[in-house]
């Protein structure tokens, strides 16, 4: 339900010609809070880079390009743009494909959009990989049983007048093909996952697995472990009373399991996972903020409190390595 209310041609959210992000969308995110939120990634990849290679800048769903747009500024500036040889976006909205592509045609950069994320075009190659609000944005499955030992049922979604939710029988075959009583053999009602997230997972860790050199930054907002039930919609920057109240004009979103993520990427690199807050903190946004020329600039503060205090314990921060 959440991918073909996001996906699907011509009528899914990520589909529509509007705005989706920012003051005039339904949603902000940290990049259209600040470009120092852009400018702290853009530094920590630089510090990351070697002078004397090549690197390819991989983005899972840019969105409308803002951020992509501070790095690129940022990269320049620190005169490193030279070891960019290219920048790779992976982007199901041929929309925001469109968005993504005129930021990029006035940078000058080289970029192609990448469908199916192969290990082999990564071969041998330097990585700089970012996700923000990514994965949240991935479709989940949620189950329910009546208590420990119980079989699950899925929750799924039916039309009659209305969308509603609905469970399905309780059904052995479910707990089988997605493991669900060895994974959550403790979990007495509801739990949410999201197979597409660990697929995704694996993909990028075949690719650090093949590339030379990988470095990666993952934003978003979620918990360590598994939700019970975390879905809902946003529309006018308001949180819908009811996820399925408008359908693929409203972003469905849910919390990440970072665990998740944590345990499939560590097969594959190193990762350690960390708050926005501490991130932005340790990578020097005080000290960028008050050398600035807008330091007591009552709209840099707010801004800044956004990302480090509204934000800044909601959300993780992916911190990947090979």
């Amino acid at each position: 339900m959440i991918k073909i209310a996001a996906r699907f041609p011509e009528v899914g959210y990520y589909q529509s010609k509007g705005p989706v992000f920012g003051k005039r969308g339904d949603f902000i995110t940290a990049p259209h809070i600040s470009q120092l939120f852009g400018e702290i990634v853009a530094c920590w990849l630089a510090d990351k880079m070697n002078p004397g290679k090549k690197y390819v800048l991989l983005e899972l769903g840019p969105g409308d390009g803002t951020l992509l747009q501070d790095i690129i500024s940022t990269i320049q500036k620190l005169e490193l743009w030279d070891c960019i040889d290219r920048i790779d976006l992976h982007e199901c909205s041929e929309s925001l494909k469109d968005r993504q592509r005129r930021i990029l045609q006035n940078t000058g950069a080289r970029f192609e959009f990448v469908e199916h994320l192969s290990p082999l075009r990564y071969q041998g190659e330097n990585v700089l990989f970012l996700a923000n609000e990514f994965f949240d944005s991935l479709p989940v499955h949620c189950f329910y049983r009546n208590g420990i030992g119980a079989e699950w049922s899925e929750v799924l979604v039916d039309y009659k007048d209305r969308f509603y939710f609905l469970k399905s029988v309780p059904d052995h075959k479910l707990s089988r093909l997605y493991n669900l009583q060895n994974l959550f053999p403790r979990q007495e009602d509801s739990v949410e996952i999201c197979p597409e997230a660990w697929r995704y997972s694996n993909q990028i860790g075949s690719i650090a697995t093949a590339c030379d050199s990988f470095f990666g930054l993952i934003f978003d907002y979620g918990i360590w472990g598994p939700s019970k039930w975390s879905l809902r919609a946003i529309k006018n920057h308001k949180i819908l009373s009811d996820p399925l109240e408008s359908l693929g004009q409203a972003d469905l979103t849910t919390n990440v399991d970072f665990q998740a993520l944590a345990h499939i990427f560590g097969n594959y690199l190193s990762c350690g996972i960390t708050t926005q807050k501490r991130f932005l903190l340790s990578n020097g946004i005080k000290d960028r903020i008050s050398r600035s020329s807008r330091a007591k600039d009552p709209s840099v503060i707010g801004a800044a409190n956004r990302l480090l205090e509204d934000m800044g314990e909601i959300f993780k921060v992916l911190i990947l390595k090979k």
